[in-house]
């Protein structure tokens, strides 16, 4: 930056010597003279907004001489573009000082009696002004005095230099050249440089505006918001000054606004340390100049690999270690928390469950979740009278004793093993997979034999209610005897899946898919409704799904992907999806009214990989990752953007996410996306959705990470 200040009106005694001649040129007019007006040589053409500079005419008499003492009137075409001022020492110099850019026409006229009265027009075009009036905080340069007259006025004159405004722009004098001073930008704002010359002639003020600007930080690249607990990740910025210009070698410093989440060092690498968020603060400047900082929020996430939706609580596995976390509804202790729920009616947000066992599968039911580690550990909390821990406490009306002893309680907030080492009651399991339904636990046992022989057996506990409507199993997992579908007893499990109050398996002696349970939706597919005898509604054993394959029912027989909701039940098959049980509200993906006692094609203009059948709805992993669901809407769990209603045509969720998974609540919907994000849909009075509320949602909402 190299400033030029130029003279204000106030220069007026100081340019006497230079611009006063002697009066022997003078001429006393007898008669009308006709002189000649032109400029002198201190005459711009062009100025800058907010510059002031002096102008000089020659005056010339009808013989060429030169003439002093005529009186001149001076003025501006547009005053809102420049304005011109009489020197009043001298007639024949002015002033003319730049408002804003444009182009005005300076006009000198001879007013004086006894002379033709003629006139000079000049334009001057007046610019926007450059870098010479911009500065960033911090930065230091030189300005200085060049005069467009005779610079003799400076003789024997001091000059002093100041600042409007000390705390936005600081200026000083140059000790070798009182005539330059250096201006050093502190704090964004305007002021004025202010040169004061004082000679033997008077004082004059020359002022010049400059305006401060904040350096800017920008983020390069952008910065990402999120970061995977126990990563590490480098974040960066670039330095531009008030012209734009990236400025090389500016010290960053750098802060998070959450340590206990994320830390980061002075190179900006920043390190996720705990589920949480904050702000990523980049600062650059420090007393007394401006401090610049650029703040952006930035979240620490965990990868999830697994999520389980219930009837008003769901549960999830981290995929960094298998950390366990629950959160909706706590009624019962469900959540695993440790806090009954009279002390935590219910959490909003993911908790941590408290145990310091990580989890290969977490399920959970209607008042119950369980988790297994590996193959050797089982764990369940929550409700009890119904058997469904399997710890043999607390047993279910009709099954013993009930919860009347004082040393028995209906429900445990607490994990309570029911497998340790592999060890389940005097005997040993080895446990491949865990099933939760609505009340009651299985549990996929593996055993070796001889040889590569090896035995998958699946055995339960817990009952749906008093009456034993639905399934009916024993009341301690210790006790609980393998079931027996298929065709023999050596038959070995292939596949098993659990609904509110039923269970379906395929075994690999036979081709079909078996079911047993409650069956008053039809839910079971064998073609009929009901449970007999009736009463009281005992549950069914395992029946043919489709009817006699002899004589078959329904659009076809179910092989794989089995998924049971409240009251109906989906499977895959080689065209797509089939689905039987209710269909109150469009959840068998059929236009049929009423309930279907046998398989009904539900028609998915996609490829579908997996299923998740909820409370009244039904979802559709396919194999682009995209998620289709129909049936009830009464919460938004289709995740079409509305609530209410229901639909028995398939859609796509809206949000364009992409699922490894699914998982339909009684009427909310969760999923694990590709980037180990888990995003909830539908009913959350009790906060099952995770998202830190409990307001309904009609599309995916991201479940929220900062501790609760």
């Amino acid at each position: 930056m190299r400033s030029n200040l130029r003279a204000t009106a106030s220069l007026l005694p100081l340019f006497l010597a230079a611009l006063l001649t002697t009066c022997t040129n003078e001429l006393e007019p007898t008669g009308a003279i006709t002189v000649t007006l032109a400029k002198g040589a201190a005459w711009p053409d062009t100025l800058a907004v907010a510059e002031i500079a002096s102008l000089a005419v020659t005056v010339t008499g009808p013989h060429q001489q030169a003439l002093t003492g005529v009186n001149l009137d001076w003025g501006s075409s547009d005053s809102s573009v420049v304005t011109v001022t009489s020197s009043g020492a001298s007639p024949l110099h002015a002033f003319v000082d730049s408002r804003r850019t444009g182009t005005a026409t300076i006009v000198v006229r001879v007013t004086q009696t006894g002379f033709d009265p003629v006139e000079l027009r000049t334009p001057v075009v007046v610019r926007q002004r450059g870098a010479d009036s911009l500065l960033s905080v911090g930065d230091v340069d030189t300005i200085g005095l060049v005069l467009q007259v005779d610079p003799s006025f400076l003789t024997g004159a001091t000059v002093t230099w100041s600042s409007s405004d000390a705390s936005v722009l600081g200026v000083s004098s140059l000790a070798a050249d009182s005539t330059r001073a250096e201006i050093t930008g502190r704090i964004s704002g305007t002021a004025q440089v202010i040169a004061t010359v004082q000679n033997q002639l008077g004082r004059s003020t020359f002022q010049l505006p400059v305006r401060v600007l904040p350096l800017q930080i920008i983020e390069q690249p952008a910065w990402s918001p999120l970061i995977v607990l126990t990563d590490t990740a480098t974040f960066a910025v670039k330095v531009q000054d008030a012209l734009g210009r990236t400025r090389t070698g500016v010290k960053v410093q750098w802060s998070s606004t959450n340590e206990a989440a994320f830390t980061v060092d002075s190179t900006g690498a920043v390190v996720a340390k705990s589920r949480g968020g904050g702000e990523l603060v980049a600062t650059v400047g420090a007393a007394p100049f401006q401090v610049t900082e650029h703040r952006a929020p930035l979240q620490v996430v965990e990868k999830w690999s697994a999520v389980s939706a219930g009837t008003d609580h769901t549960c999830a596995i981290t995929a960094l270690d298998g950390t366990g976390y629950c959160w909706g509804s706590n009624v019962d202790g469900k959540l695993g928390l440790g806090f009954t729920s009279s002390a935590l009616p219910q959490a909003s947000q993911p908790r941590r469950i408290d145990t310091s066992h990580k989890f290969t599968e977490l399920k959970v039911g209607q008042s119950h979740t369980c988790g297994r580690e590996g193959a050797l550990e089982l764990l369940c909390w929550g409700s009890r009278d119904r058997g469904q821990l399997g710890d043999g406490q607390c047993l279910p009306p009709g099954m013993g004793s009930g919860c009347s002893t004082p040393s028995l309680f209906p429900s445990s907030e607490f994990p309570v093993s029911i497998v340790s080492g592999g060890v389940l009651g005097t005997g040993s399991v080895h446990i491949d997979q865990l099933i939760v339904g609505g009340t009651f636990t299985c549990i996929v046992n593996v055993t070796s034999g001889s040889g590569s022989f090896t035995s998958r057996k699946v055995r339960c506990w817990g009952t749906q209610d008093a009456d034993g409507r639905g399934v009916f199993f024993a009341d301690s997992a210790a006790t609980a005897p393998d079931l027996t579908p298929g065709l023999s007893l050596n038959a070995n499990i292939t596949e098993v899946a659990a609904g509110a109050a039923h269970l379906c398996t395929r075994t690999d002696d036979i081709w079909w898919v078996e079911c047993m349970g409650i069956n008053d939706q039809a839910q079971l597919g064998d073609g009929t409704i009901g449970n007999d005898p009736l009463p009281p509604w005992e549950p069914k054993g395992f029946v043919i799904v489709g009817g006699d394959p002899a004589n078959p029912g329904g659009d076809g027989y179910p092989t794989s992907g089995l998924s049971l909701g409240g009251g109906h039940t989906c499977a895959l098959y080689a065209p797509g999806v089939l689905c039987w049980g209710s269909n109150a509200s469009g959840q068998l993906g059929s236009a049929v009214a009423g309930d279907a006692v046998f398989p009904t094609n539900a028609p998915l203009a996609a490829q579908v990989v997996s299923l998740a059948a909820g409370g009244a709805h039904t979802c559709a992993l396919t194999a682009t990752g995209d998620a289709w669901c129909w049936g009830s809407n009464s919460n938004g769990q289709l995740g079409r953007g509305t609530t209410g209603g229901s639909s028995s045509s398939a859609a796509m969720v809206s949000g364009g996410l992409k699922f490894v998974s699914l998982s339909a609540g009684a009427a909310y919907t969760c999923g694990v996306t590709t980037d180990g994000s888990i995003y909830c849909w539908g009913a959350n009075a009790s906060g099952q959705l995770g998202d830190g509320t409990l307001s309904d949602r009609a599309v995916p909402t991201r479940v929220a990470e900062s501790p609760q």
